[in-house]
């Protein structure tokens, strides 16, 4: 596939070299949520940065990135991705690239902490995105767990998810120095 950059890359058979940051935070900015079944445009990217915010520090970065394999495969509503393996071993395989193409924990996906932030994102995100309020959705967290009344444009996420990406990043490879120096 083509990305916004122009790289090409194979979503079966990613090369790390060919995942770029820039791709993963346009394409999720421009990715609405829940297959763009929402009462008004919230991207994947914003939702990634609300995840990201709501971990401890340490798993902010695995957070901001826990869906940018959708990125290179576009989000797949839950019941639908349940129900078809194959596209979360793609995922998983993108995810996994991704994490060794900036330095993140080997299972980050998998991280209690991140799933959790994720399900109460996911909650906030039914309440006031959708017109059920998620009442049907079995949510494991309270849905007003957290207030999320204001949505950015597409323009905005990618800045904001940049931005996010380049402190983080920068923070944990500084700490990667410090903790290899006090050796």
């Amino acid at each position: 596939m083509e990305t916004y950059t122009g790289r090409y890359i194979n979503p079966l058979d990613p090369n790390k070299n060919d995942i770029c940051i820039r791709d993963i935070a346009h394409h999720l900015s421009y990715s609405c949520r829940f297959n763009g079944a929402c009462s008004k445009f919230y991207s994947i990217a914003q939702h990634s940065i609300l995840v990201s915010i709501l971990v401890p520090n340490e798993y902010a970065l695995e957070a901001l990135l826990h869906d940018a394999a959708e990125a290179y495969t576009s989000d797949i509503v839950r019941p639908l991705k349940w129900r078809l393996p194959e596209i979360v071993v793609v995922e998983n395989l993108i995810a996994n690239k991704i994490g060794k193409k900036f330095g993140l924990a080997h299972n980050y996906k998998d991280l209690i902490t991140i799933k959790r932030a994720d399900d109460i994102a996911l909650s906030a995100e039914a309440y006031y995105l959708m017109k059920s309020k998620g009442s049907e959705w079995n949510l494991p967290i309270p849905p007003k767990s957290i207030c999320l009344e204001v949505t950015l444009s597409p323009e905005e996420s990618e800045k904001i998810f940049l931005n996010f990406f380049r402190f983080l990043y920068a923070e944990r490879r500084i700490q990667r120095m410090v903790n290899c120096n006090k050796m």
